[in-house]
């Protein structure tokens, strides 16, 4: 996901005139938290959200959503990402019209009284989201004539081949990558190239996994053989997958 498509604007929505949930409506921030209407969402960012609105009366989506991946930068962000119809199903905050005797000096968004409900008693409590770290982490900062060993017990390797091609002049052979086997989980490699491994760091890909990751292919020698080996199923020999300093 690119950072245009997370920062992309969410106001297409209905506005006013949802249909109103048929539950008694709470009175109480310990009961507007335990709400029907509130189960699904995380309570915390619902309650992020009616920070802001308070704080920006007559904000936009777009306004509230970017507010909302900045204070919570790591984790998928539909997670964190509100609409319209959310808004309005959980009654925090609803769009208005300009209406400057009503206190509404701008067309947007608007804090509600059940918003206002909630904001009377703490943040509820959240445990952040960190990042994951990618199987590659190794590859950000590989080590020429190091060892290392495949991840899994069933790791497919590459070698190549001679394949016909039938061209306009004839059938002719051309050497290219194909399926050579799989290696055990005990087999010890040794790293001889990694120019192809590329290396990827976009919004999407900081807030899965903190910084930037590689991805591609490497060869390395496995006993007499040369193998070329896809560098997410490739670990550092004897060490625990850890955040290198490359990718911080």
């Amino acid at each position: 996901m690119s950072d245009e498509q997370i920062n992309q604007d969410f106001d297409d929505f209905d506005g006013p005139g949802v249909q109103e949930q048929p539950f008694a409506d709470p009175t109480t921030y310990e009961a507007l938290l335990q709400h029907p209407t509130l189960r699904g969402f995380r309570a915390h960012v619902l309650w992020e959200a009616c920070s802001y609105i308070k704080s920006h009366p007559g904000c936009k989506l777009r306004d509230i959503n970017a507010h909302l991946l900045d204070t919570y930068p790591h984790g998928r962000p539909s997670l964190y990402k509100l609409n319209g119809r959310m808004l309005e199903a959980f009654g925090i905050a609803s769009h208005r019209i300009r209406q400057p005797e009503l206190g509404f000096h701008s067309a947007g968004i608007y804090i509600t009284g059940r918003g206002l409900l909630l904001l009377s008693g703490p943040k509820p409590q959240f445990k952040q989201d960190t990042p994951k770290l990618h199987p590659a982490e190794w590859a950000l900062s590989p080590e020429i004539s190091a060892m290392y060993a495949p991840r899994g017990a069933r790791t497919p390797f590459y070698v190549e081949k001679d394949y016909p091609v039938n061209i306009a002049t004839g059938l002719t052979v051309q050497r290219q990558l194909g399926l050579g086997g799989y290696l055990g989980k005990d087999e010890v490699m040794v790293l001889i190239d990694a120019s192809q491994v590329k290396k990827v760091d976009d919004a999407s890909t900081f807030r899965l996994h903190g910084g930037p990751v590689a991805f591609g292919y490497a060869e390395f020698m496995a006993g007499s053989m040369k193998v070329t080996v896809d560098v997410a199923s490739v670990k550092v020999l004897g060490r625990r997958l850890k955040r290198s300093k490359g990718g911080e």
